[in-house]
């Protein structure tokens, strides 16, 4: 079995298939000559990959393009179905996996919602979604290249374990840290190579490779307001051990004196949205909202799905929560904006389906605490992935490095 470790360091050849297929993949149909000036590379130089390329059978040839006098060029193309991977992605709620081709194309796809969102009922779902989407697919199982998975917690690149924090109370401000090989488990089971890396990373990634113009090298990516995910100078930052990208300071001794902060505090995935709620109508079970219709007069029945949906309606309650919220993750991104200057803010992990509510707050945040000069310069925009950004992010990672290794 190939392994799949992170390429976090390309050599001269990784990094010319990178730019090559990557090329293609964003720009193709082109001629040897197009993909030459846009990579910097001579054209023997490309040609000599190129017929690589061809061999492996990961780009093809196609309609010759129209001459400009002389022999006409051929077009050359990424071959789609030269290679698939399976990528799952954690969210807020739920788990999504797919199957996509080296395109990107989701080929298969799942999504389940484990009963509790702890990491015992989360590793048990990954193996039932990759078991599932390897029965349902019904291309060529041999050309599976490998499995990515983006998942909360802090990830040790070297082995694939991620440190999982564990909330163990549901009334005081108190986590335990999990290890899980969750690699191994995979890699052990389905005899494919797998690689595991941090939610936020990958979402950061999947957007990146997806949707940004080569212009954009600097993006942050606002998973939540937990953990964000970085591209710097075109490629993902990590840190010293791969763990860069946490948002919040956890100290158990002083535990309440975080709760309360902005920036020490570490709130659920959803900014505390839903615990802010359950807290505020518990005491005003009298208010007919839409939330309280959709929860049945029952605050201890809200989920974040109420929440969008009640917001979606016009719910003033919800509309005051989620805005105090959003002014909290606005001052974290600011904080960013201000350290990192980026081109891009994309803000995602589920928390998109807030809408502008989440969103231009966030704005309005940026713009008053952050730098004029580098606010000004900043778009801050919703993930458009939505929650097949870590699925997709994962999968896409695994191409990368499968493109890299040829």
């Amino acid at each position: 079995m190939v392994s799949l470790k992170e390429v976090t360091r390309f050599n001269e050849r990784a990094r010319r298939n990178v730019a090559i297929l990557e090329t293609l993949r964003r720009g193709g149909p082109l001629t040897k000559a197009e993909i030459s000036n846009m990579v910097g590379l001579n054209v023997v130089t490309v040609t000599n990959y190129i017929n690589h390329f061809l061999e492996e059978d990961f780009v093809v040839e196609k309609e010759l393009d129209i001459s400009q006098g002389g022999r006409r060029p051929v077009l050359l193309d990424l071959n789609p179905d030269a290679g698939y991977v399976i990528g799952v992605g954690v969210n807020m709620n739920n788990l999504v996996g797919v199957i996509a081709n080296i395109d990107g194309q989701i080929l298969t796809q799942v999504k389940k919602t484990p009963e509790k969102m702890e990491i015992r009922d989360i590793v048990a779902t990954i193996r039932q979604i990759v078991r599932e989407v390897l029965d349902n697919f019904d291309g060529d199982k041999s050309k599976i290249k490998g499995v990515g998975i983006g998942i909360g917690g802090i990830v040790d690149q070297q082995s694939g374990s991620i440190k999982w924090p564990e909330k163990i109370s549901e009334d005081r401000y108190e986590y335990v840290s999990i290890y899980v090989p969750l690699k191994d488990y995979i890699e052990r089971e389905f005899n494919l190579p797998t690689l595991v890396e941090n939610d936020a990373t990958v979402a950061a990634f999947g957007e990146y490779w997806f949707y940004m113009d080569s212009s954009v090298e600097d993006l942050v990516y606002m998973f939540s307001g937990v953990g964000c995910g970085m591209i710097i100078n075109g490629d993902l930052y990590r840190g010293a051990t791969g763990s860069a990208g946490e948002l919040t300071l956890y100290n158990p001794e002083q535990s309440e004196v975080a709760k309360n902060s902005c920036f020490l505090g570490r709130p659920d995935a959803d900014l505390g949205i839903v615990a802010e709620l359950k807290n505020q109508l518990g005491k005003k079970r009298e208010d007919v909202t839409p939330l309280m219709n959709l929860c049945d007069s029952d605050p201890a029945k809200i989920t974040f799905d109420m929440v969008v949906d009640a917001l979606r309606q016009g719910d003033p309650i919800v509309r005051s929560v989620v805005k105090e919220k959003a002014y909290c993750l606005g001052l974290k991104t600011a904080f960013l904006v201000n350290l990192l200057n980026p081109q891009v803010v994309i803000i995602g992990g589920g928390l998109e389906r807030l809408g502008s509510d989440l969103i231009d707050v966030i704005r309005e945040t940026v713009d008053s605490w952050a730098f004029h000069e580098i606010a000004s310069a900043v778009r801050i925009i919703p993930s458009r992935l939505g929650e097949n950004a870590v699925a997709l992010g994962s999968a896409s990672l695994v191409m990368r490095n499968v493109f890299a290794q040829l």
